[in-house]
This record gives structure tokens, sequence and C-alpha cells, in this order.
């Protein structure tokens, strides 16, 4: 079992968060919430470079973080986990 995956992000998934903590600053006109929001999510899914053998026998290679209100698709690779998609939990598809 591993614990050291790398966590390379796409850049059609890093957009997908920007973009939602861009519409979080206009919304709050607060650039420390629009921060928190990137930060909590880049942290959570840290976290799975040391989770990732949990997934790997999974079908879905998907989680949702922050209370489920966020889901992350990702690939598992031999040195590292591939963020592939985010969205938003009230978004039907990708």
């Amino acid at each position: 079992m591993r614990f050291d995956y790398q966590i390379r992000w796409y850049s059609i998934a890093e957009n997908k968060l920007l973009n939602q903590a861009k519409y979080i600053l206009q919304q709050s006109q607060n650039a420390i919430i629009a921060e928190n929001f990137y930060d909590a999510i880049k942290s959570e899914v840290d976290k799975l470079s040391f989770t990732t053998d949990i997934y790997r026998l999974r079908e879905k290679k998907e989680i949702s973080i922050l209370n489920g209100k966020y889901q992350v698709k990702f690939l598992i690779g031999r040195e590292r986990v591939y963020i592939i998609d985010f969205k938003s939990s009230k978004q039907n598809s990708y």
C-alpha cells in the first residue's frame, strides 16, 4: 500500500475549480472567502495522496468533498493521481 502519490490536476479540472472560486468571489464580494474555498478543495484533494489505494479497486473513481457539495473525478497512475474533473454536486453531469 502506497502513501505518497503525487496529485496532478488536469487543466479542465483546475479551470472549473478556478471558475467556481471566481463565482464565489462575485457572489460574496470577499476575496478571503473565495481563497478559503479554493484552499479547502485543494487540501481535501491532497488527502488522496494518502488514501488512493482504497479507491484503486472501485469502478467509479470519484470522491465527494466539502460535505458532499462538490465532486472530484480522478484516475490513478503508478506514481500519480490525476484529477480529471471537478463539479458542484448540484450539476447533473461533468
